[in-house]
């Protein structure tokens, strides 16, 4: 599987916004909580993102990842995630934890 994100692109922005690292969550815990942070629902994020409610939900009970990188862009744009959120989504997706 090719890489999500670009490891120097992340550690820059770290040290841009000296902090020392990215918050270490799994892809379903930051999901689920900016989901519930959003009020947004399955089905709507579903829709916004071009994939099904089932995709979304077993995503966010860390059933399974999304293997691709423009799904998740997508979900943070959907759910108005800033950039640092946005990155954290992005790495937490590359871990298999």
């Amino acid at each position: 599987m090719s890489a999500l994100f670009n490891i120097k692109t992340v550690q820059s922005y770290c040290e841009r916004h000296q902090s020392t690292q990215i918050q270490m969550y799994t892809f379903a815990k930051l999901l689920s909580e900016h989901q519930r942070d959003k009020n947004s629902r399955y089905d709507q994020l579903a829709t916004e993102v071009g994939v099904t409610r089932v995709t979304i939900m077993r995503w966010t009970t860390g059933e399974s990842l999304p293997s691709k990188r423009e799904p998740i862009l997508k979900l943070a744009n959907a759910l108005r995630l800033k950039p640092r959120r946005r990155d954290e989504l992005l790495y937490a997706a590359q871990k298999k934890t």
